[in-house]
């Protein structure tokens, strides 16, 4: 092992490979180690796994944040790097009627297999696993249908689940059942029970196996859930055949003006393809576009349609900050289009929409800078917002967006307005952060496209916020108000969304940090009260010792705030607001040090960063003998510090996590002895060292305490400031 190199394959097909003294390495460190070779942001989000063999029973392996890799692989073994499994229950059925009365019954009673999945992975990765297990016992001339028995809700409901879609995407709860179902078992289905949510009527269909081809006999098929029935004739009870669409491939096969597509199998699984011819070209068109995502060739790669949560969650789409088709939308405007007139307000042909809304469901390469007219592009743009399942501004926080138009104060309407934006979810923050630009330089451009202020917000209101209920009468009511919020949005958009060192994160290769004045204010309270402390407390202090009054707190704030504007001299930040903590000054406009990581970094019980050996990632400049600058990739801004002049004793430290800079005893590796020392001074020399790295972890534990202690006093600061 000390000579190979192991290969890590990540979520998106990318590998990366160990040196060999990474084996050595813990499997959290291996995370940490190949998503900064990869840069992907949340390392703590992912778990290493070592794929099964070929062995009976061998379900492979998920390695524990400690567990040292050496230790646990072999010279054959791969590993990947997966999300953060949760376990599930496993039931195979045989398709009858017993069995699913007893399974009603008492689930648990069934279960055949309960390990831990990567719920971002579609099912279709697990059949190989199940065909391994001798407790499954699957029919291997039988392919299997999955469904999910939900009971988190309290009332048990059956569901299907597409072996091609993520367990996450289709909601499958921790605590719920997967069944697996053989498809012999749907041949018993009758008509009556294809009821629900079906597509129906008349196809020609052929079948062809190997060297096999029967002639074109008229059928009457019925799509119910991921399954394509075919009767002889409409007034048949069960069917004469079953066609798993997840298992097929989808291929237009018109020529000649005959509509015809092909269904072709997956040969892992299927030996039999399908082709079926409409009547007409609506027909077609609506039976392709409804089989095609319940196929393999579109249910993983559908967009339009799915939430942008669930969209993310990809693994395909993990390293995007956006979804791949705003990306592709919003740098087209960035090139051309917006000095054309009556941009999108005027409507583009709508069968060239819905053949690029296509090419994007089937994840085909679409290349839209070739497109010649910008109405196309914003059609699809709209077209996308508008069939997301929930708007951008959620439907949960419709009543407190409407309720700000009772607010007379435009100040005040903007600071709530910041609030409630600070509130939504972060994909949905990126989402509006980057279409409100792209909004604004419309606007920019008003006089050419004639779209002004009012004009694009009665155009994008709808898709930012509405409510869940469609009433015709209500949603007329309630139009203006979005639009005024539509049009505040776009207006004061700055002061949503601070962008911070853009230039450094895009160097760094890192995508830009955006935060919220809400959390510059958490930020600058949480370092003030920690600079404050530590300079004037012990390490080792107590709870007791910690316990600060509110009154105490806000008075200590207002001294450092009057300390602070003697120091700048009458020179104020830009914003106007600043803060100085003993003698360290932190400036809105300047530096922004996020203390928050690294309490977070700390608090969870991962190792801080070395004081001997400082990351080659941050970059240290020295401004004068008494400040010095840092600058972190990791977050992508500057922090200002004050750093002792240096000294034998001490060192500036720097935080991984998040830039916060501290001094701390400088503990370097003794020089080698020379050939004249003896035994005994060698030995004097390693329990020096022993003891130093025994006060040092002392320290960190106190300092731990410490931080646990500071947190708790966050919420009764947040009240402060609000006053």
């Amino acid at each position: 092992l000390n000579t190979l190199k192991i290969p890590v394959r990540l979520s998106n097909t990318k590998c990366t490979f160990l040196n060999h003294y990474e084996l050595r390495f813990t499997a959290k460190q291996v995370v940490e180690t190949v998503s900064r070779k990869n840069r992907i942001s949340n390392p703590h989000d992912y778990s290493l796994f070592i794929p099964p063999s070929n062995n009976l029973n061998d379900t492979g392996k998920w390695l524990q944040d400690n567990d040292v890799l050496l230790y646990h692989m072999s010279e054959t073994d791969e590993l990947e790097m997966k999300s953060r499994p949760y376990p599930l229950n496993f039931c195979l059925s045989d398709g009858s009627d017993k069995w699913a009365k007893e399974f009603e019954k008492r689930p648990i009673d069934k279960v055949n297999l309960y390990i831990k999945v990567d719920f971002n992975e579609p099912l279709i990765n697990l059949i190989r696993i199940f065909l391994n297990i001798d407790k499954f016992k699957m029919k291997e001339k039988d392919v299997y249908l999955f469904q999910h028995w939900d009971t988190s809700s309290g009332k048990p409901r059956m569901s299907p689940l597409n072996i091609n879609v993520s367990l996450k995407e289709q909601d499958v709860s921790h605590s719920g059942f997967v069944i697996l179902q053989p498809c012999s078992f749907f041949y018993k289905k009758s008509v009556d029970s294809l009821k629900n949510g079906r597509l129906e009527g008349w196809l020609s269909k052929s079948s062809h196996k190997t060297d096999k081809q029967t002639s074109q006999k008229r059928r009457w098929c019925v799509l119910h859930e991921n399954i394509l029935y075919y009767f002889k004739n409409n007034a048949q009870n069960t069917p004469a055949g079953v066609v798993p669409l997840e298992y097929h491939f989808v291929h237009d096969k018109r020529e000649n003006g005959v509509l015809a597509f092909e269904l072709k199998p997956d040969p892992n699984f299927l030996a039999t393809s399908y082709v079926l011819v409409a009547d007409n070209e609506s027909e077609f068109k609506e039976w392709i576009r409804a089989i095609r995502e319940r196929s393999a060739s579109g249910a993983s790669c559908k967009m339009f349609g799915v939430s942008l949560e669930k969209l993310m969650s990809r693994k395909n789409t993990a390293p995007c900050e956006i979804p791949i088709i705003l990306h592709k939308t919003l740098s087209y405007f960035e090139r051309f289009g917006l000095d054309t007139e009556g941009l999108f307000r005027v409507s583009a042909s709508a069968a060239t929409i819905d053949k690029y809304r296509d090419d994007f469901d089937m994840a085909r390469d679409v290349d839209l800078m070739k497109i010649e007219d910008p109405h196309v592009v914003a059609g699809l743009l709209k077209l996308y917002l508008r069939e997301l399942p929930e708007p951008l501004l959620t439907f949960e926080l419709f009543e407190e967006f409407i309720s700000l138009t009772d607010i007379k104060d435009v100040g005040e309407q903007v600071w709530r307005l910041k609030e409630l934006v600070d509130s939504l979810p972060s994909i949905n923050r990126k989402v509006l952060e980057h279409l409100l630009g792209l909004l604004r330089r419309v606007t920019d451009h008003s006089a050419k496209n004639l779209m002004n202020l009012s004009n694009i917000a009665l155009v994008f209101g709808p898709n930012f916020l509405r409510c869940r209920t469609t009433s015709a009468n209500y949603t007329f009511q309630q139009a203006p108000l979005i639009n005024s919020l539509t049009e505040l949005l776009i207006a004061h958009q700055d002061e949503f969304f601070i962008e911070i060192s853009r230039s450094n994160s895009i160097s760094s290769g890192l995508p830009p940090v955006f935060i919220t004045p809400k959390q510059i204010q958490k930020e600058l309270a949480m370092s003030a009260l920690a600079r404050a402390t530590s300079s004037s407390m012990p390490s080792s202090m107590t709870q007791k010792s910690l316990s600060f009054s509110d009154e105490s707190i806000n008075a200590n704030a207002n001294a450092n705030a009057h300390a602070n504007a003697s120091a700048n001299d009458g020179n104020s930040s830009p914003r106007g607001l600043s803060l100085s903590p003993r003698g360290a000054s932190f400036s809105l406009s300047s530096s922004v040090p996020t203390l928050s990581a690294f309490i977070s970094a700390n608090v969870s019980g991962s190792s801080p960063p070395s004081p001997i050996v400082q990351s080659s990632s941050h970059r240290v400049a020295s401004r004068s003998n008494s400040v010095s600058r840092v600058e972190s990739p990791m977050i992508g801004f500057p922090v200002s510090v004050p750093v002792a002049a240096s000294s034998p004793q001490t060192s500036p430290m720097v935080g991984s996590r998040g830039g916060f800079v501290r001094s701390q005893p400088s503990f370097s590796t003794p020089p080698p002895p020379s050939s004249s020392s003896s035994s005994s001074s060698s030995d004097g020399n390693e329990k020096e060292i022993l003891a130093r790295f025994a006060d040092m972890s002392n320290q960190i534990e106190d300092e731990k305490k410490m931080i646990l202690l500071l947190k708790q006093r966050v919420d009764s600061l947040e009240k402060l400031l609000a006053k």
